[in-house]
């Protein structure tokens, strides 16, 4: 399943893997006890793989798994002798010594140890009683804080919770149009600065955006592009930030939302990332064999739709979006969706939990919503899943579920679309990216889901590579296309 999760960062790149665990352990489920424990003897800072020595870095299972080099750089070399590389940062590779797990109140769910147990299984790291990363830029600057055993970040540096500052570029001007709880924002920049923030644009890149906190710390936002817009021009989606996160992990998106016409302090980054499948492939680059495009989105995730949507038009393909809202009146981008609707580029359905007035020309598609809820109630052969969690007469489907239903007995369903020429993407939070392929799984009665080609039994999803997985992304560098000494072909730009 294609996927991407609005505001929400990733923070790995892409690789196109071709791994070979098995060259190293003997067996296609590496087992880490096989290895030696790293140790002192490691101050060659050889290639030959280890096991991290627990009492000095606490690790679980597979993730204990790395090499001589990496554990001197981590952790055996002096203070403050070691320069993080933006490789090595990007990917987890670095696991200072001095670094702590960090609190879930300084992650945002997509995050979480549950998805990212990297670097040692227990998830991302922090420095200790804070939620800035074990390993920063600044840190360079602070002896404390790199005898503490933090790492100093190498720059230029643009990745995820990175601090360098070499790619900013000001924002000069904000506009918006408010739909309810949404925001429809237009971020005005230099244009030739913006021909430098699109270099590496496809469809489901993320803007970071960024400001200066009171103490001229660096913080972000990630963003995902709603497309192409006009030259200078960044166009993106916001909803009101989570809650029960710590103030730094959503000071940016406050700003952004406070800021009524800009500049506000606000600057930008080049964007990095894109949808991209279990072979980590790009969406452009894995449609073969593809027939039909289903795409299920709720909230903010629909900016990551529209971005798709206007790069596969041109493909002779049958596009099916699902989408969740609320109040149909507040839906974002509608003369987008009438127009396409109206030309029958593509089938819409609306899941509206609330208020469907104003419809209008979209009536159609509330329609097949509440046509497939009706099935979810109704049909004898409909998985339990499938059917509304309330059992009353109020009780709803939600667009995953949708998605489902409609491979059984909707539109998918009478074109013939099957997983196996079905691409499926997701767009939208945590809980759509789980839940779908589950979903997907028991509206098929399938042991697993598949769909031509991909991982994960098939289906093209997010990028969740698992412990064996993790233990190889090592080697990515950004902006290459090098092969890596083990065969791993690295892609411009990365998952995120």
């Amino acid at each position: 399943v294609w996927f991407k999760m609005g505001a929400a960062p990733e923070v790995m790149k892409v690789i196109f893997l071709a791994v070979a665990a098995a060259q190293e352990c003997g067996t296609e489920q590496c087992q880490a006890t096989e290895l030696p424990t790293c140790g002192n003897w490691c101050q060659d800072g050889s290639a030959e793989a280890c096991v991290m020595n627990a009492s000095m870095m606490p690790c679980k299972g597979e993730y204990c798994k790395t090499t001589c080099q990496q554990w001197y750089r981590s952790i055996l070399a002096p203070a403050g002798s070691v320069t993080v590389t933006c490789k090595e940062f990007s990917v987890f590779a670095f696991y200072p010594r001095g670094g702590a797990v960090c609190d879930e109140e300084c992650l945002l769910p997509e995050i979480r140890k549950d998805r990212y147990p990297s670097p040692t299984g227990f998830g991302l790291l922090c420095r200790p009683d804070s939620c800035d990363a074990a390993v920063q830029a600044r840190y360079r600057q602070d002896a404390k804080v790199l005898s503490s055993g933090l790492g100093a970040l190498e720059c230029p540096c643009n990745w995820f919770g990175s601090d360098c500052q070499d790619d900013w570029v000001p924002v000069q001007q904000v506009q918006k149009e408010v739909l309810g709880d949404f925001e429809m924002t237009y971020l005005t920049i230099d244009k030739k600065a913006w021909r430098k923030v699109m270099k590496d644009y496809r469809p489901g890149s993320i803007l970071r955006v960024q400001h200066l906190d009171q103490n001229g710390i660096p913080r972000e936002q990630p963003y995902a592009l709603a497309g192409k817009s006009e030259e200078g021009v960044l166009e993106i989606l916001t909803g009101p930030p989570p809650e029960g996160l710590r103030e730094v992990v959503v000071e940016v998106a406050h700003a952004v939302r406070r800021c009524a016409t800009g500049p506000c302090g606000l600057f930008v980054n080049p964007v990095i990332s894109g949808f991209f499948n279990g072979r980590y492939s790009f969406l452009m680059d894995g449609l073969q064999s593809v027939k039909q495009v289903a795409i299920v989105s709720s909230g903010v995730g629909l900016s990551g739709v529209k971005a798709a949507i206007t790069e596969l038009l041109p493909k002779d393909l049958g596009i099916h979006v699902f989408y969740g809202i609320r109040d149909l009146i507040n839906l974002p981008y509608l003369n987008f969706w009438q127009n396409l609707v109206a030309q029958k580029r593509l089938t819409f359905t609306l899941l509206v939990s609330g208020s469907s007035s104003g419809a209008g020309d979209l009536q159609d598609a509330v329609q097949k919503g509440v046509a497939l809820l009706e099935a979810a109630r109704s049909k004898s052969n409909v998985p339990e899943p499938l059917r509304p969690r309330n059992k009353s007469k109020s009780g709803k489907i939600y667009a995953q579920q949708a998605i489902a239903l409609d491979f059984l007995a909707g539109g998918l369903a009478e074109v013939g679309a099957t997983l196996e020429d079905t691409a499926v993407i997701i767009c939208g939070r945590n809980e759509l990216l789980i839940e779908t392929p589950r979903l997907l799984q028991a509206g098929c009665q399938l042991d697993s889901v598949r769909s031509p080609g991909f991982q994960f039994g098939g289906i093209m999803r997010g990028f969740d590579p698992g412990p064996r997985v993790h233990q190889h992304l090592k080697r990515a560098v950004p902006n290459s296309t090098e092969m890596d000494g083990d065969g791993a072909r690295l892609v411009t730009p990365w998952r995120w």
